[in-house]
């Protein structure tokens, strides 16, 4: 968040104890005139150019976060005009800078605190005169914030809808400065993309929020209500400075009423799977004893399973893709097993959502020639072949010896005429809509007066 904002340092102006007589038409005062020397603190946005003055008044108090890059400057005026830098030269002989016993004799540098707290800035300039001009500002570094939610956890399923005790909400919050006041707002939903748009109340952040019961006498049976909601905290001062977390979006869900068994919910979706091809997506339930209790199949490349159980403990829900076996399957699985195991304690007759199975296309499409031995006189033809994400008409290429050839393919079989004369080498590249590409290998053909032979495949090492 950037939080820079024109909160400048004020500087109190020194009077010059010797007049400054100045000739010619260009004088600035008349001979006998005392200028009064105004020097100011800048604290500026780091990428800031040209004279501070023009970004605005300054300020005694500036906040910003802890690593956060900005630029001090100084400015300085004549009476109750700034002027230039290169102005400015002409009447002060030096300045220096402390900044947590760090000093700097520049009319502007970068920095950035490392430690939260507040932090006292120095600038003092010499006029002609020799008299010092000092002044002083603070900076108020503050410690990051974070709202973290410790309860209910995210995912309960257990509320009771009937229950009058109804739902705490409990949550912590960091990084609140000596300086700052902390207030929270409490957000939630039914619709989850609606829920920082539903503020339902506000208050101290040291205290914890409450739904009151029941939530929803009416429901019965195996219905259940899903509730989204996040806590926002904002750090103030009292000058104006806020800065403001959110938590990410929590969800508790209402147990079934009136059933004995708990329904499954687990999503699932094919990554780059090609137009309208169909899946076989294959779910197995295994309990705690090996035994299998359910099987259920689908065919559709994003859908839901939904399952019912009567509550237990040591549920496997085993997933794979039967047809398109190129497909593996996450976050249940790693590269190395097509099938993905969900493990899973059901407690109590509610409804339990899974996180979405994704199934990705790992596997390069596979080349192979139609046959080894032919006419010279005959088309070459090879298959490309994926049982996967489908390959890419767009991302075919055919080369012999460093030369593209022209092809048509007609899926799974690329053809393309003979470039041989007498022997050559043939490389097919090919991807999926998985971005998979084939294997870095070449087939050699050789040509005879009567017939032709491919053999292969050979691992490149430059064609």
């Amino acid at each position: 968040m950037n939080k820079l904002r024109p909160l400048f340092l004020f500087a109190t102006a020194a009077l010059l104890t010797q007049a400054l007589c100045s000739c010619g038409d260009d004088s600035r005062f008349e001979a006998g005139s005392v200028p009064v020397i105004g020097q100011y603190i800048y604290m500026l946005p780091e990428r800031s150019y040209g004279e501070p003055y023009n970004y605005g008044f300054p300020s005694k108090r500036y906040y910003l976060d802890t690593g956060e890059v900005i630029k001090f400057a100084a400015a300085y005026s004549l009476g109750d005009v700034f002027i230039t830098s290169d102005e400015a030269d002409l009447y002060i002989l030096g300045k220096n800078w402390d900044v947590d016993g760090n000093n700097f004799n520049l009319t502007s540098f970068r920095y950035s605190f490392e430690k939260a707290g507040r932090h006292l800035v120095i600038l003092q300039s010499t006029d002609l005169a020799g008299d010092t001009i000092t002044d002083t500002a603070e900076v108020y570094v503050n410690t990051p914030i974070s709202v973290t939610i410790t309860s209910p956890e995210n995912g309960n399923n257990l509320v009771d809808p009937h229950s009058k005790e109804g739902v705490d909400l409990k949550w912590v919050v960091q990084g609140t400065d000596e300086w700052e006041t902390a207030s929270c707002g409490i957000f939630a939903s039914l619709n989850k993309d609606d829920v920082w748009e539903s503020l339902q109340a506000t208050g101290a952040c040291n205290k914890n929020g409450h739904i009151s019961g029941p939530l929803f006498p009416q429901a019965l049976g195996d219905s259940s209500v899903t509730v989204y909601w996040g806590i926002a905290a904002i750090n103030s001062t009292n000058d104006g400075f806020s800065e403001e977390k959110k938590t990410p979006i929590y969800h508790f869900t209402t147990k079934f009423v009136g059933s004995d068994s708990a329904r499954i919910t687990i999503p699932i979706y094919y990554d780059n799977l090609w137009g309208y091809d169909r899946v076989n997506t294959q779910i197995t339930v295994v309990n705690s004893s090996q035994d299998t209790i359910g099987t259920y199949n689908s065919t559709l490349a994003e859908t839901s399973f939904d399952i019912r159980v009567l509550p237990q403990s040591g549920l496997h829900i085993y997933l794979e893709e039967t047809m398109k076996t190129d497909f593996q399957s996450s976050p249940y699985s790693n590269e190395f097993t097509r099938t993905a195991n969900i493990e899973m304690n059901v407690t109590a007759p509610s409804l339990y959502t899974t996180d979405t199975v994704v199934f990705y296309d790992k596997t390069p499409p596979v080349v192979t020639p139609l046959q080894n031995v032919f006419s010279p006189k005959d088309m070459l033809a090879f298959y490309i072949l994926d049982n996967g994400s489908a390959v890419n008409p767009s991302h075919i290429s055919v080369i012999t010896d460093f030369d593209t050839l022209a092809y048509t393919f007609e899926p799974p079989i690329v053809t393309f005429e003979n470039p041989c004369a007498v022997s050559c080498n043939v490389k097919i590249i090919a991807r999926d809509y998985s971005r998979n590409e084939t294997h870095n290998i070449y087939w050699h053909v050789d040509n005879s007066a009567d017939s032709a032979s491919i053999s292969g495949p050979f691992l490149e090492r430059g064609m």
